[in-house]
């Protein structure tokens, strides 16, 4: 996929605030935990791998929220990368990603090394504006509201 001279090779996302509203729901038996995932965000990422982007998601959530997004990844056929805070940049020479080749995603201070590291990155409406500051564009849905399927509208990916 292009976005202007660049070539785009990976969609790296991040999963809380970004693919989910950022909220944990926990149950009062057993401990359980909720997360709301967006069907259009579904939609984006069966399209961005039909784009030829290799998608992959990244978090730093505690376990039993790692769980649930990998659960999700392996629905949508993508690969979950968990990391502590702070070091979501090391799926960079994990997973071999080309920062001048990749689109990043997030919405957290943790984020800032890969939204600056990244070809072309974004962040949904609500985040920070210390963080939103690092960003190519800031969107204007904000997570869990499918703004996966907005990045690829802004990249062009429905002029094709």
């Amino acid at each position: 996929m292009r976005w202007g001279d660049t070539e785009l090779k990976t969609l790296v996302c991040d999963v809380d605030g970004v693919l989910t509203d950022g909220r944990y729901y926990y149950g009062l038996e057993n401990g359980l935990c909720f997360k709301a995932f967006h069907c259009n965000d579904s939609v984006a990422v069966r399209l961005a791998k039909g784009a030829g982007l290799k998608v992959v998601f990244v978090t730093s959530g505690s376990e039993a929220s790692a769980f649930i997004s990998r659960k999700r990844a392996e629905e949508l056929g993508v690969l979950l990368a968990r990391y502590p805070y702070g070091c979501k940049e090391d799926v960079l020479a994990e997973e071999k990603i080309d920062p001048a080749a990749m689109v990043y995603i997030g919405d957290c201070v943790d984020d800032v090394p890969l939204l600056e590291m990244a070809a072309v990155s974004f962040v949904p409406a609500w985040t920070l504006e210390c963080v939103a500051k690092h960003a190519t564009y800031v969107l204007k849905r904000r997570g869990g509201e499918g703004c996966l399927l907005e990045l690829l509208e802004t990249l062009g990916l429905f002029n094709e």
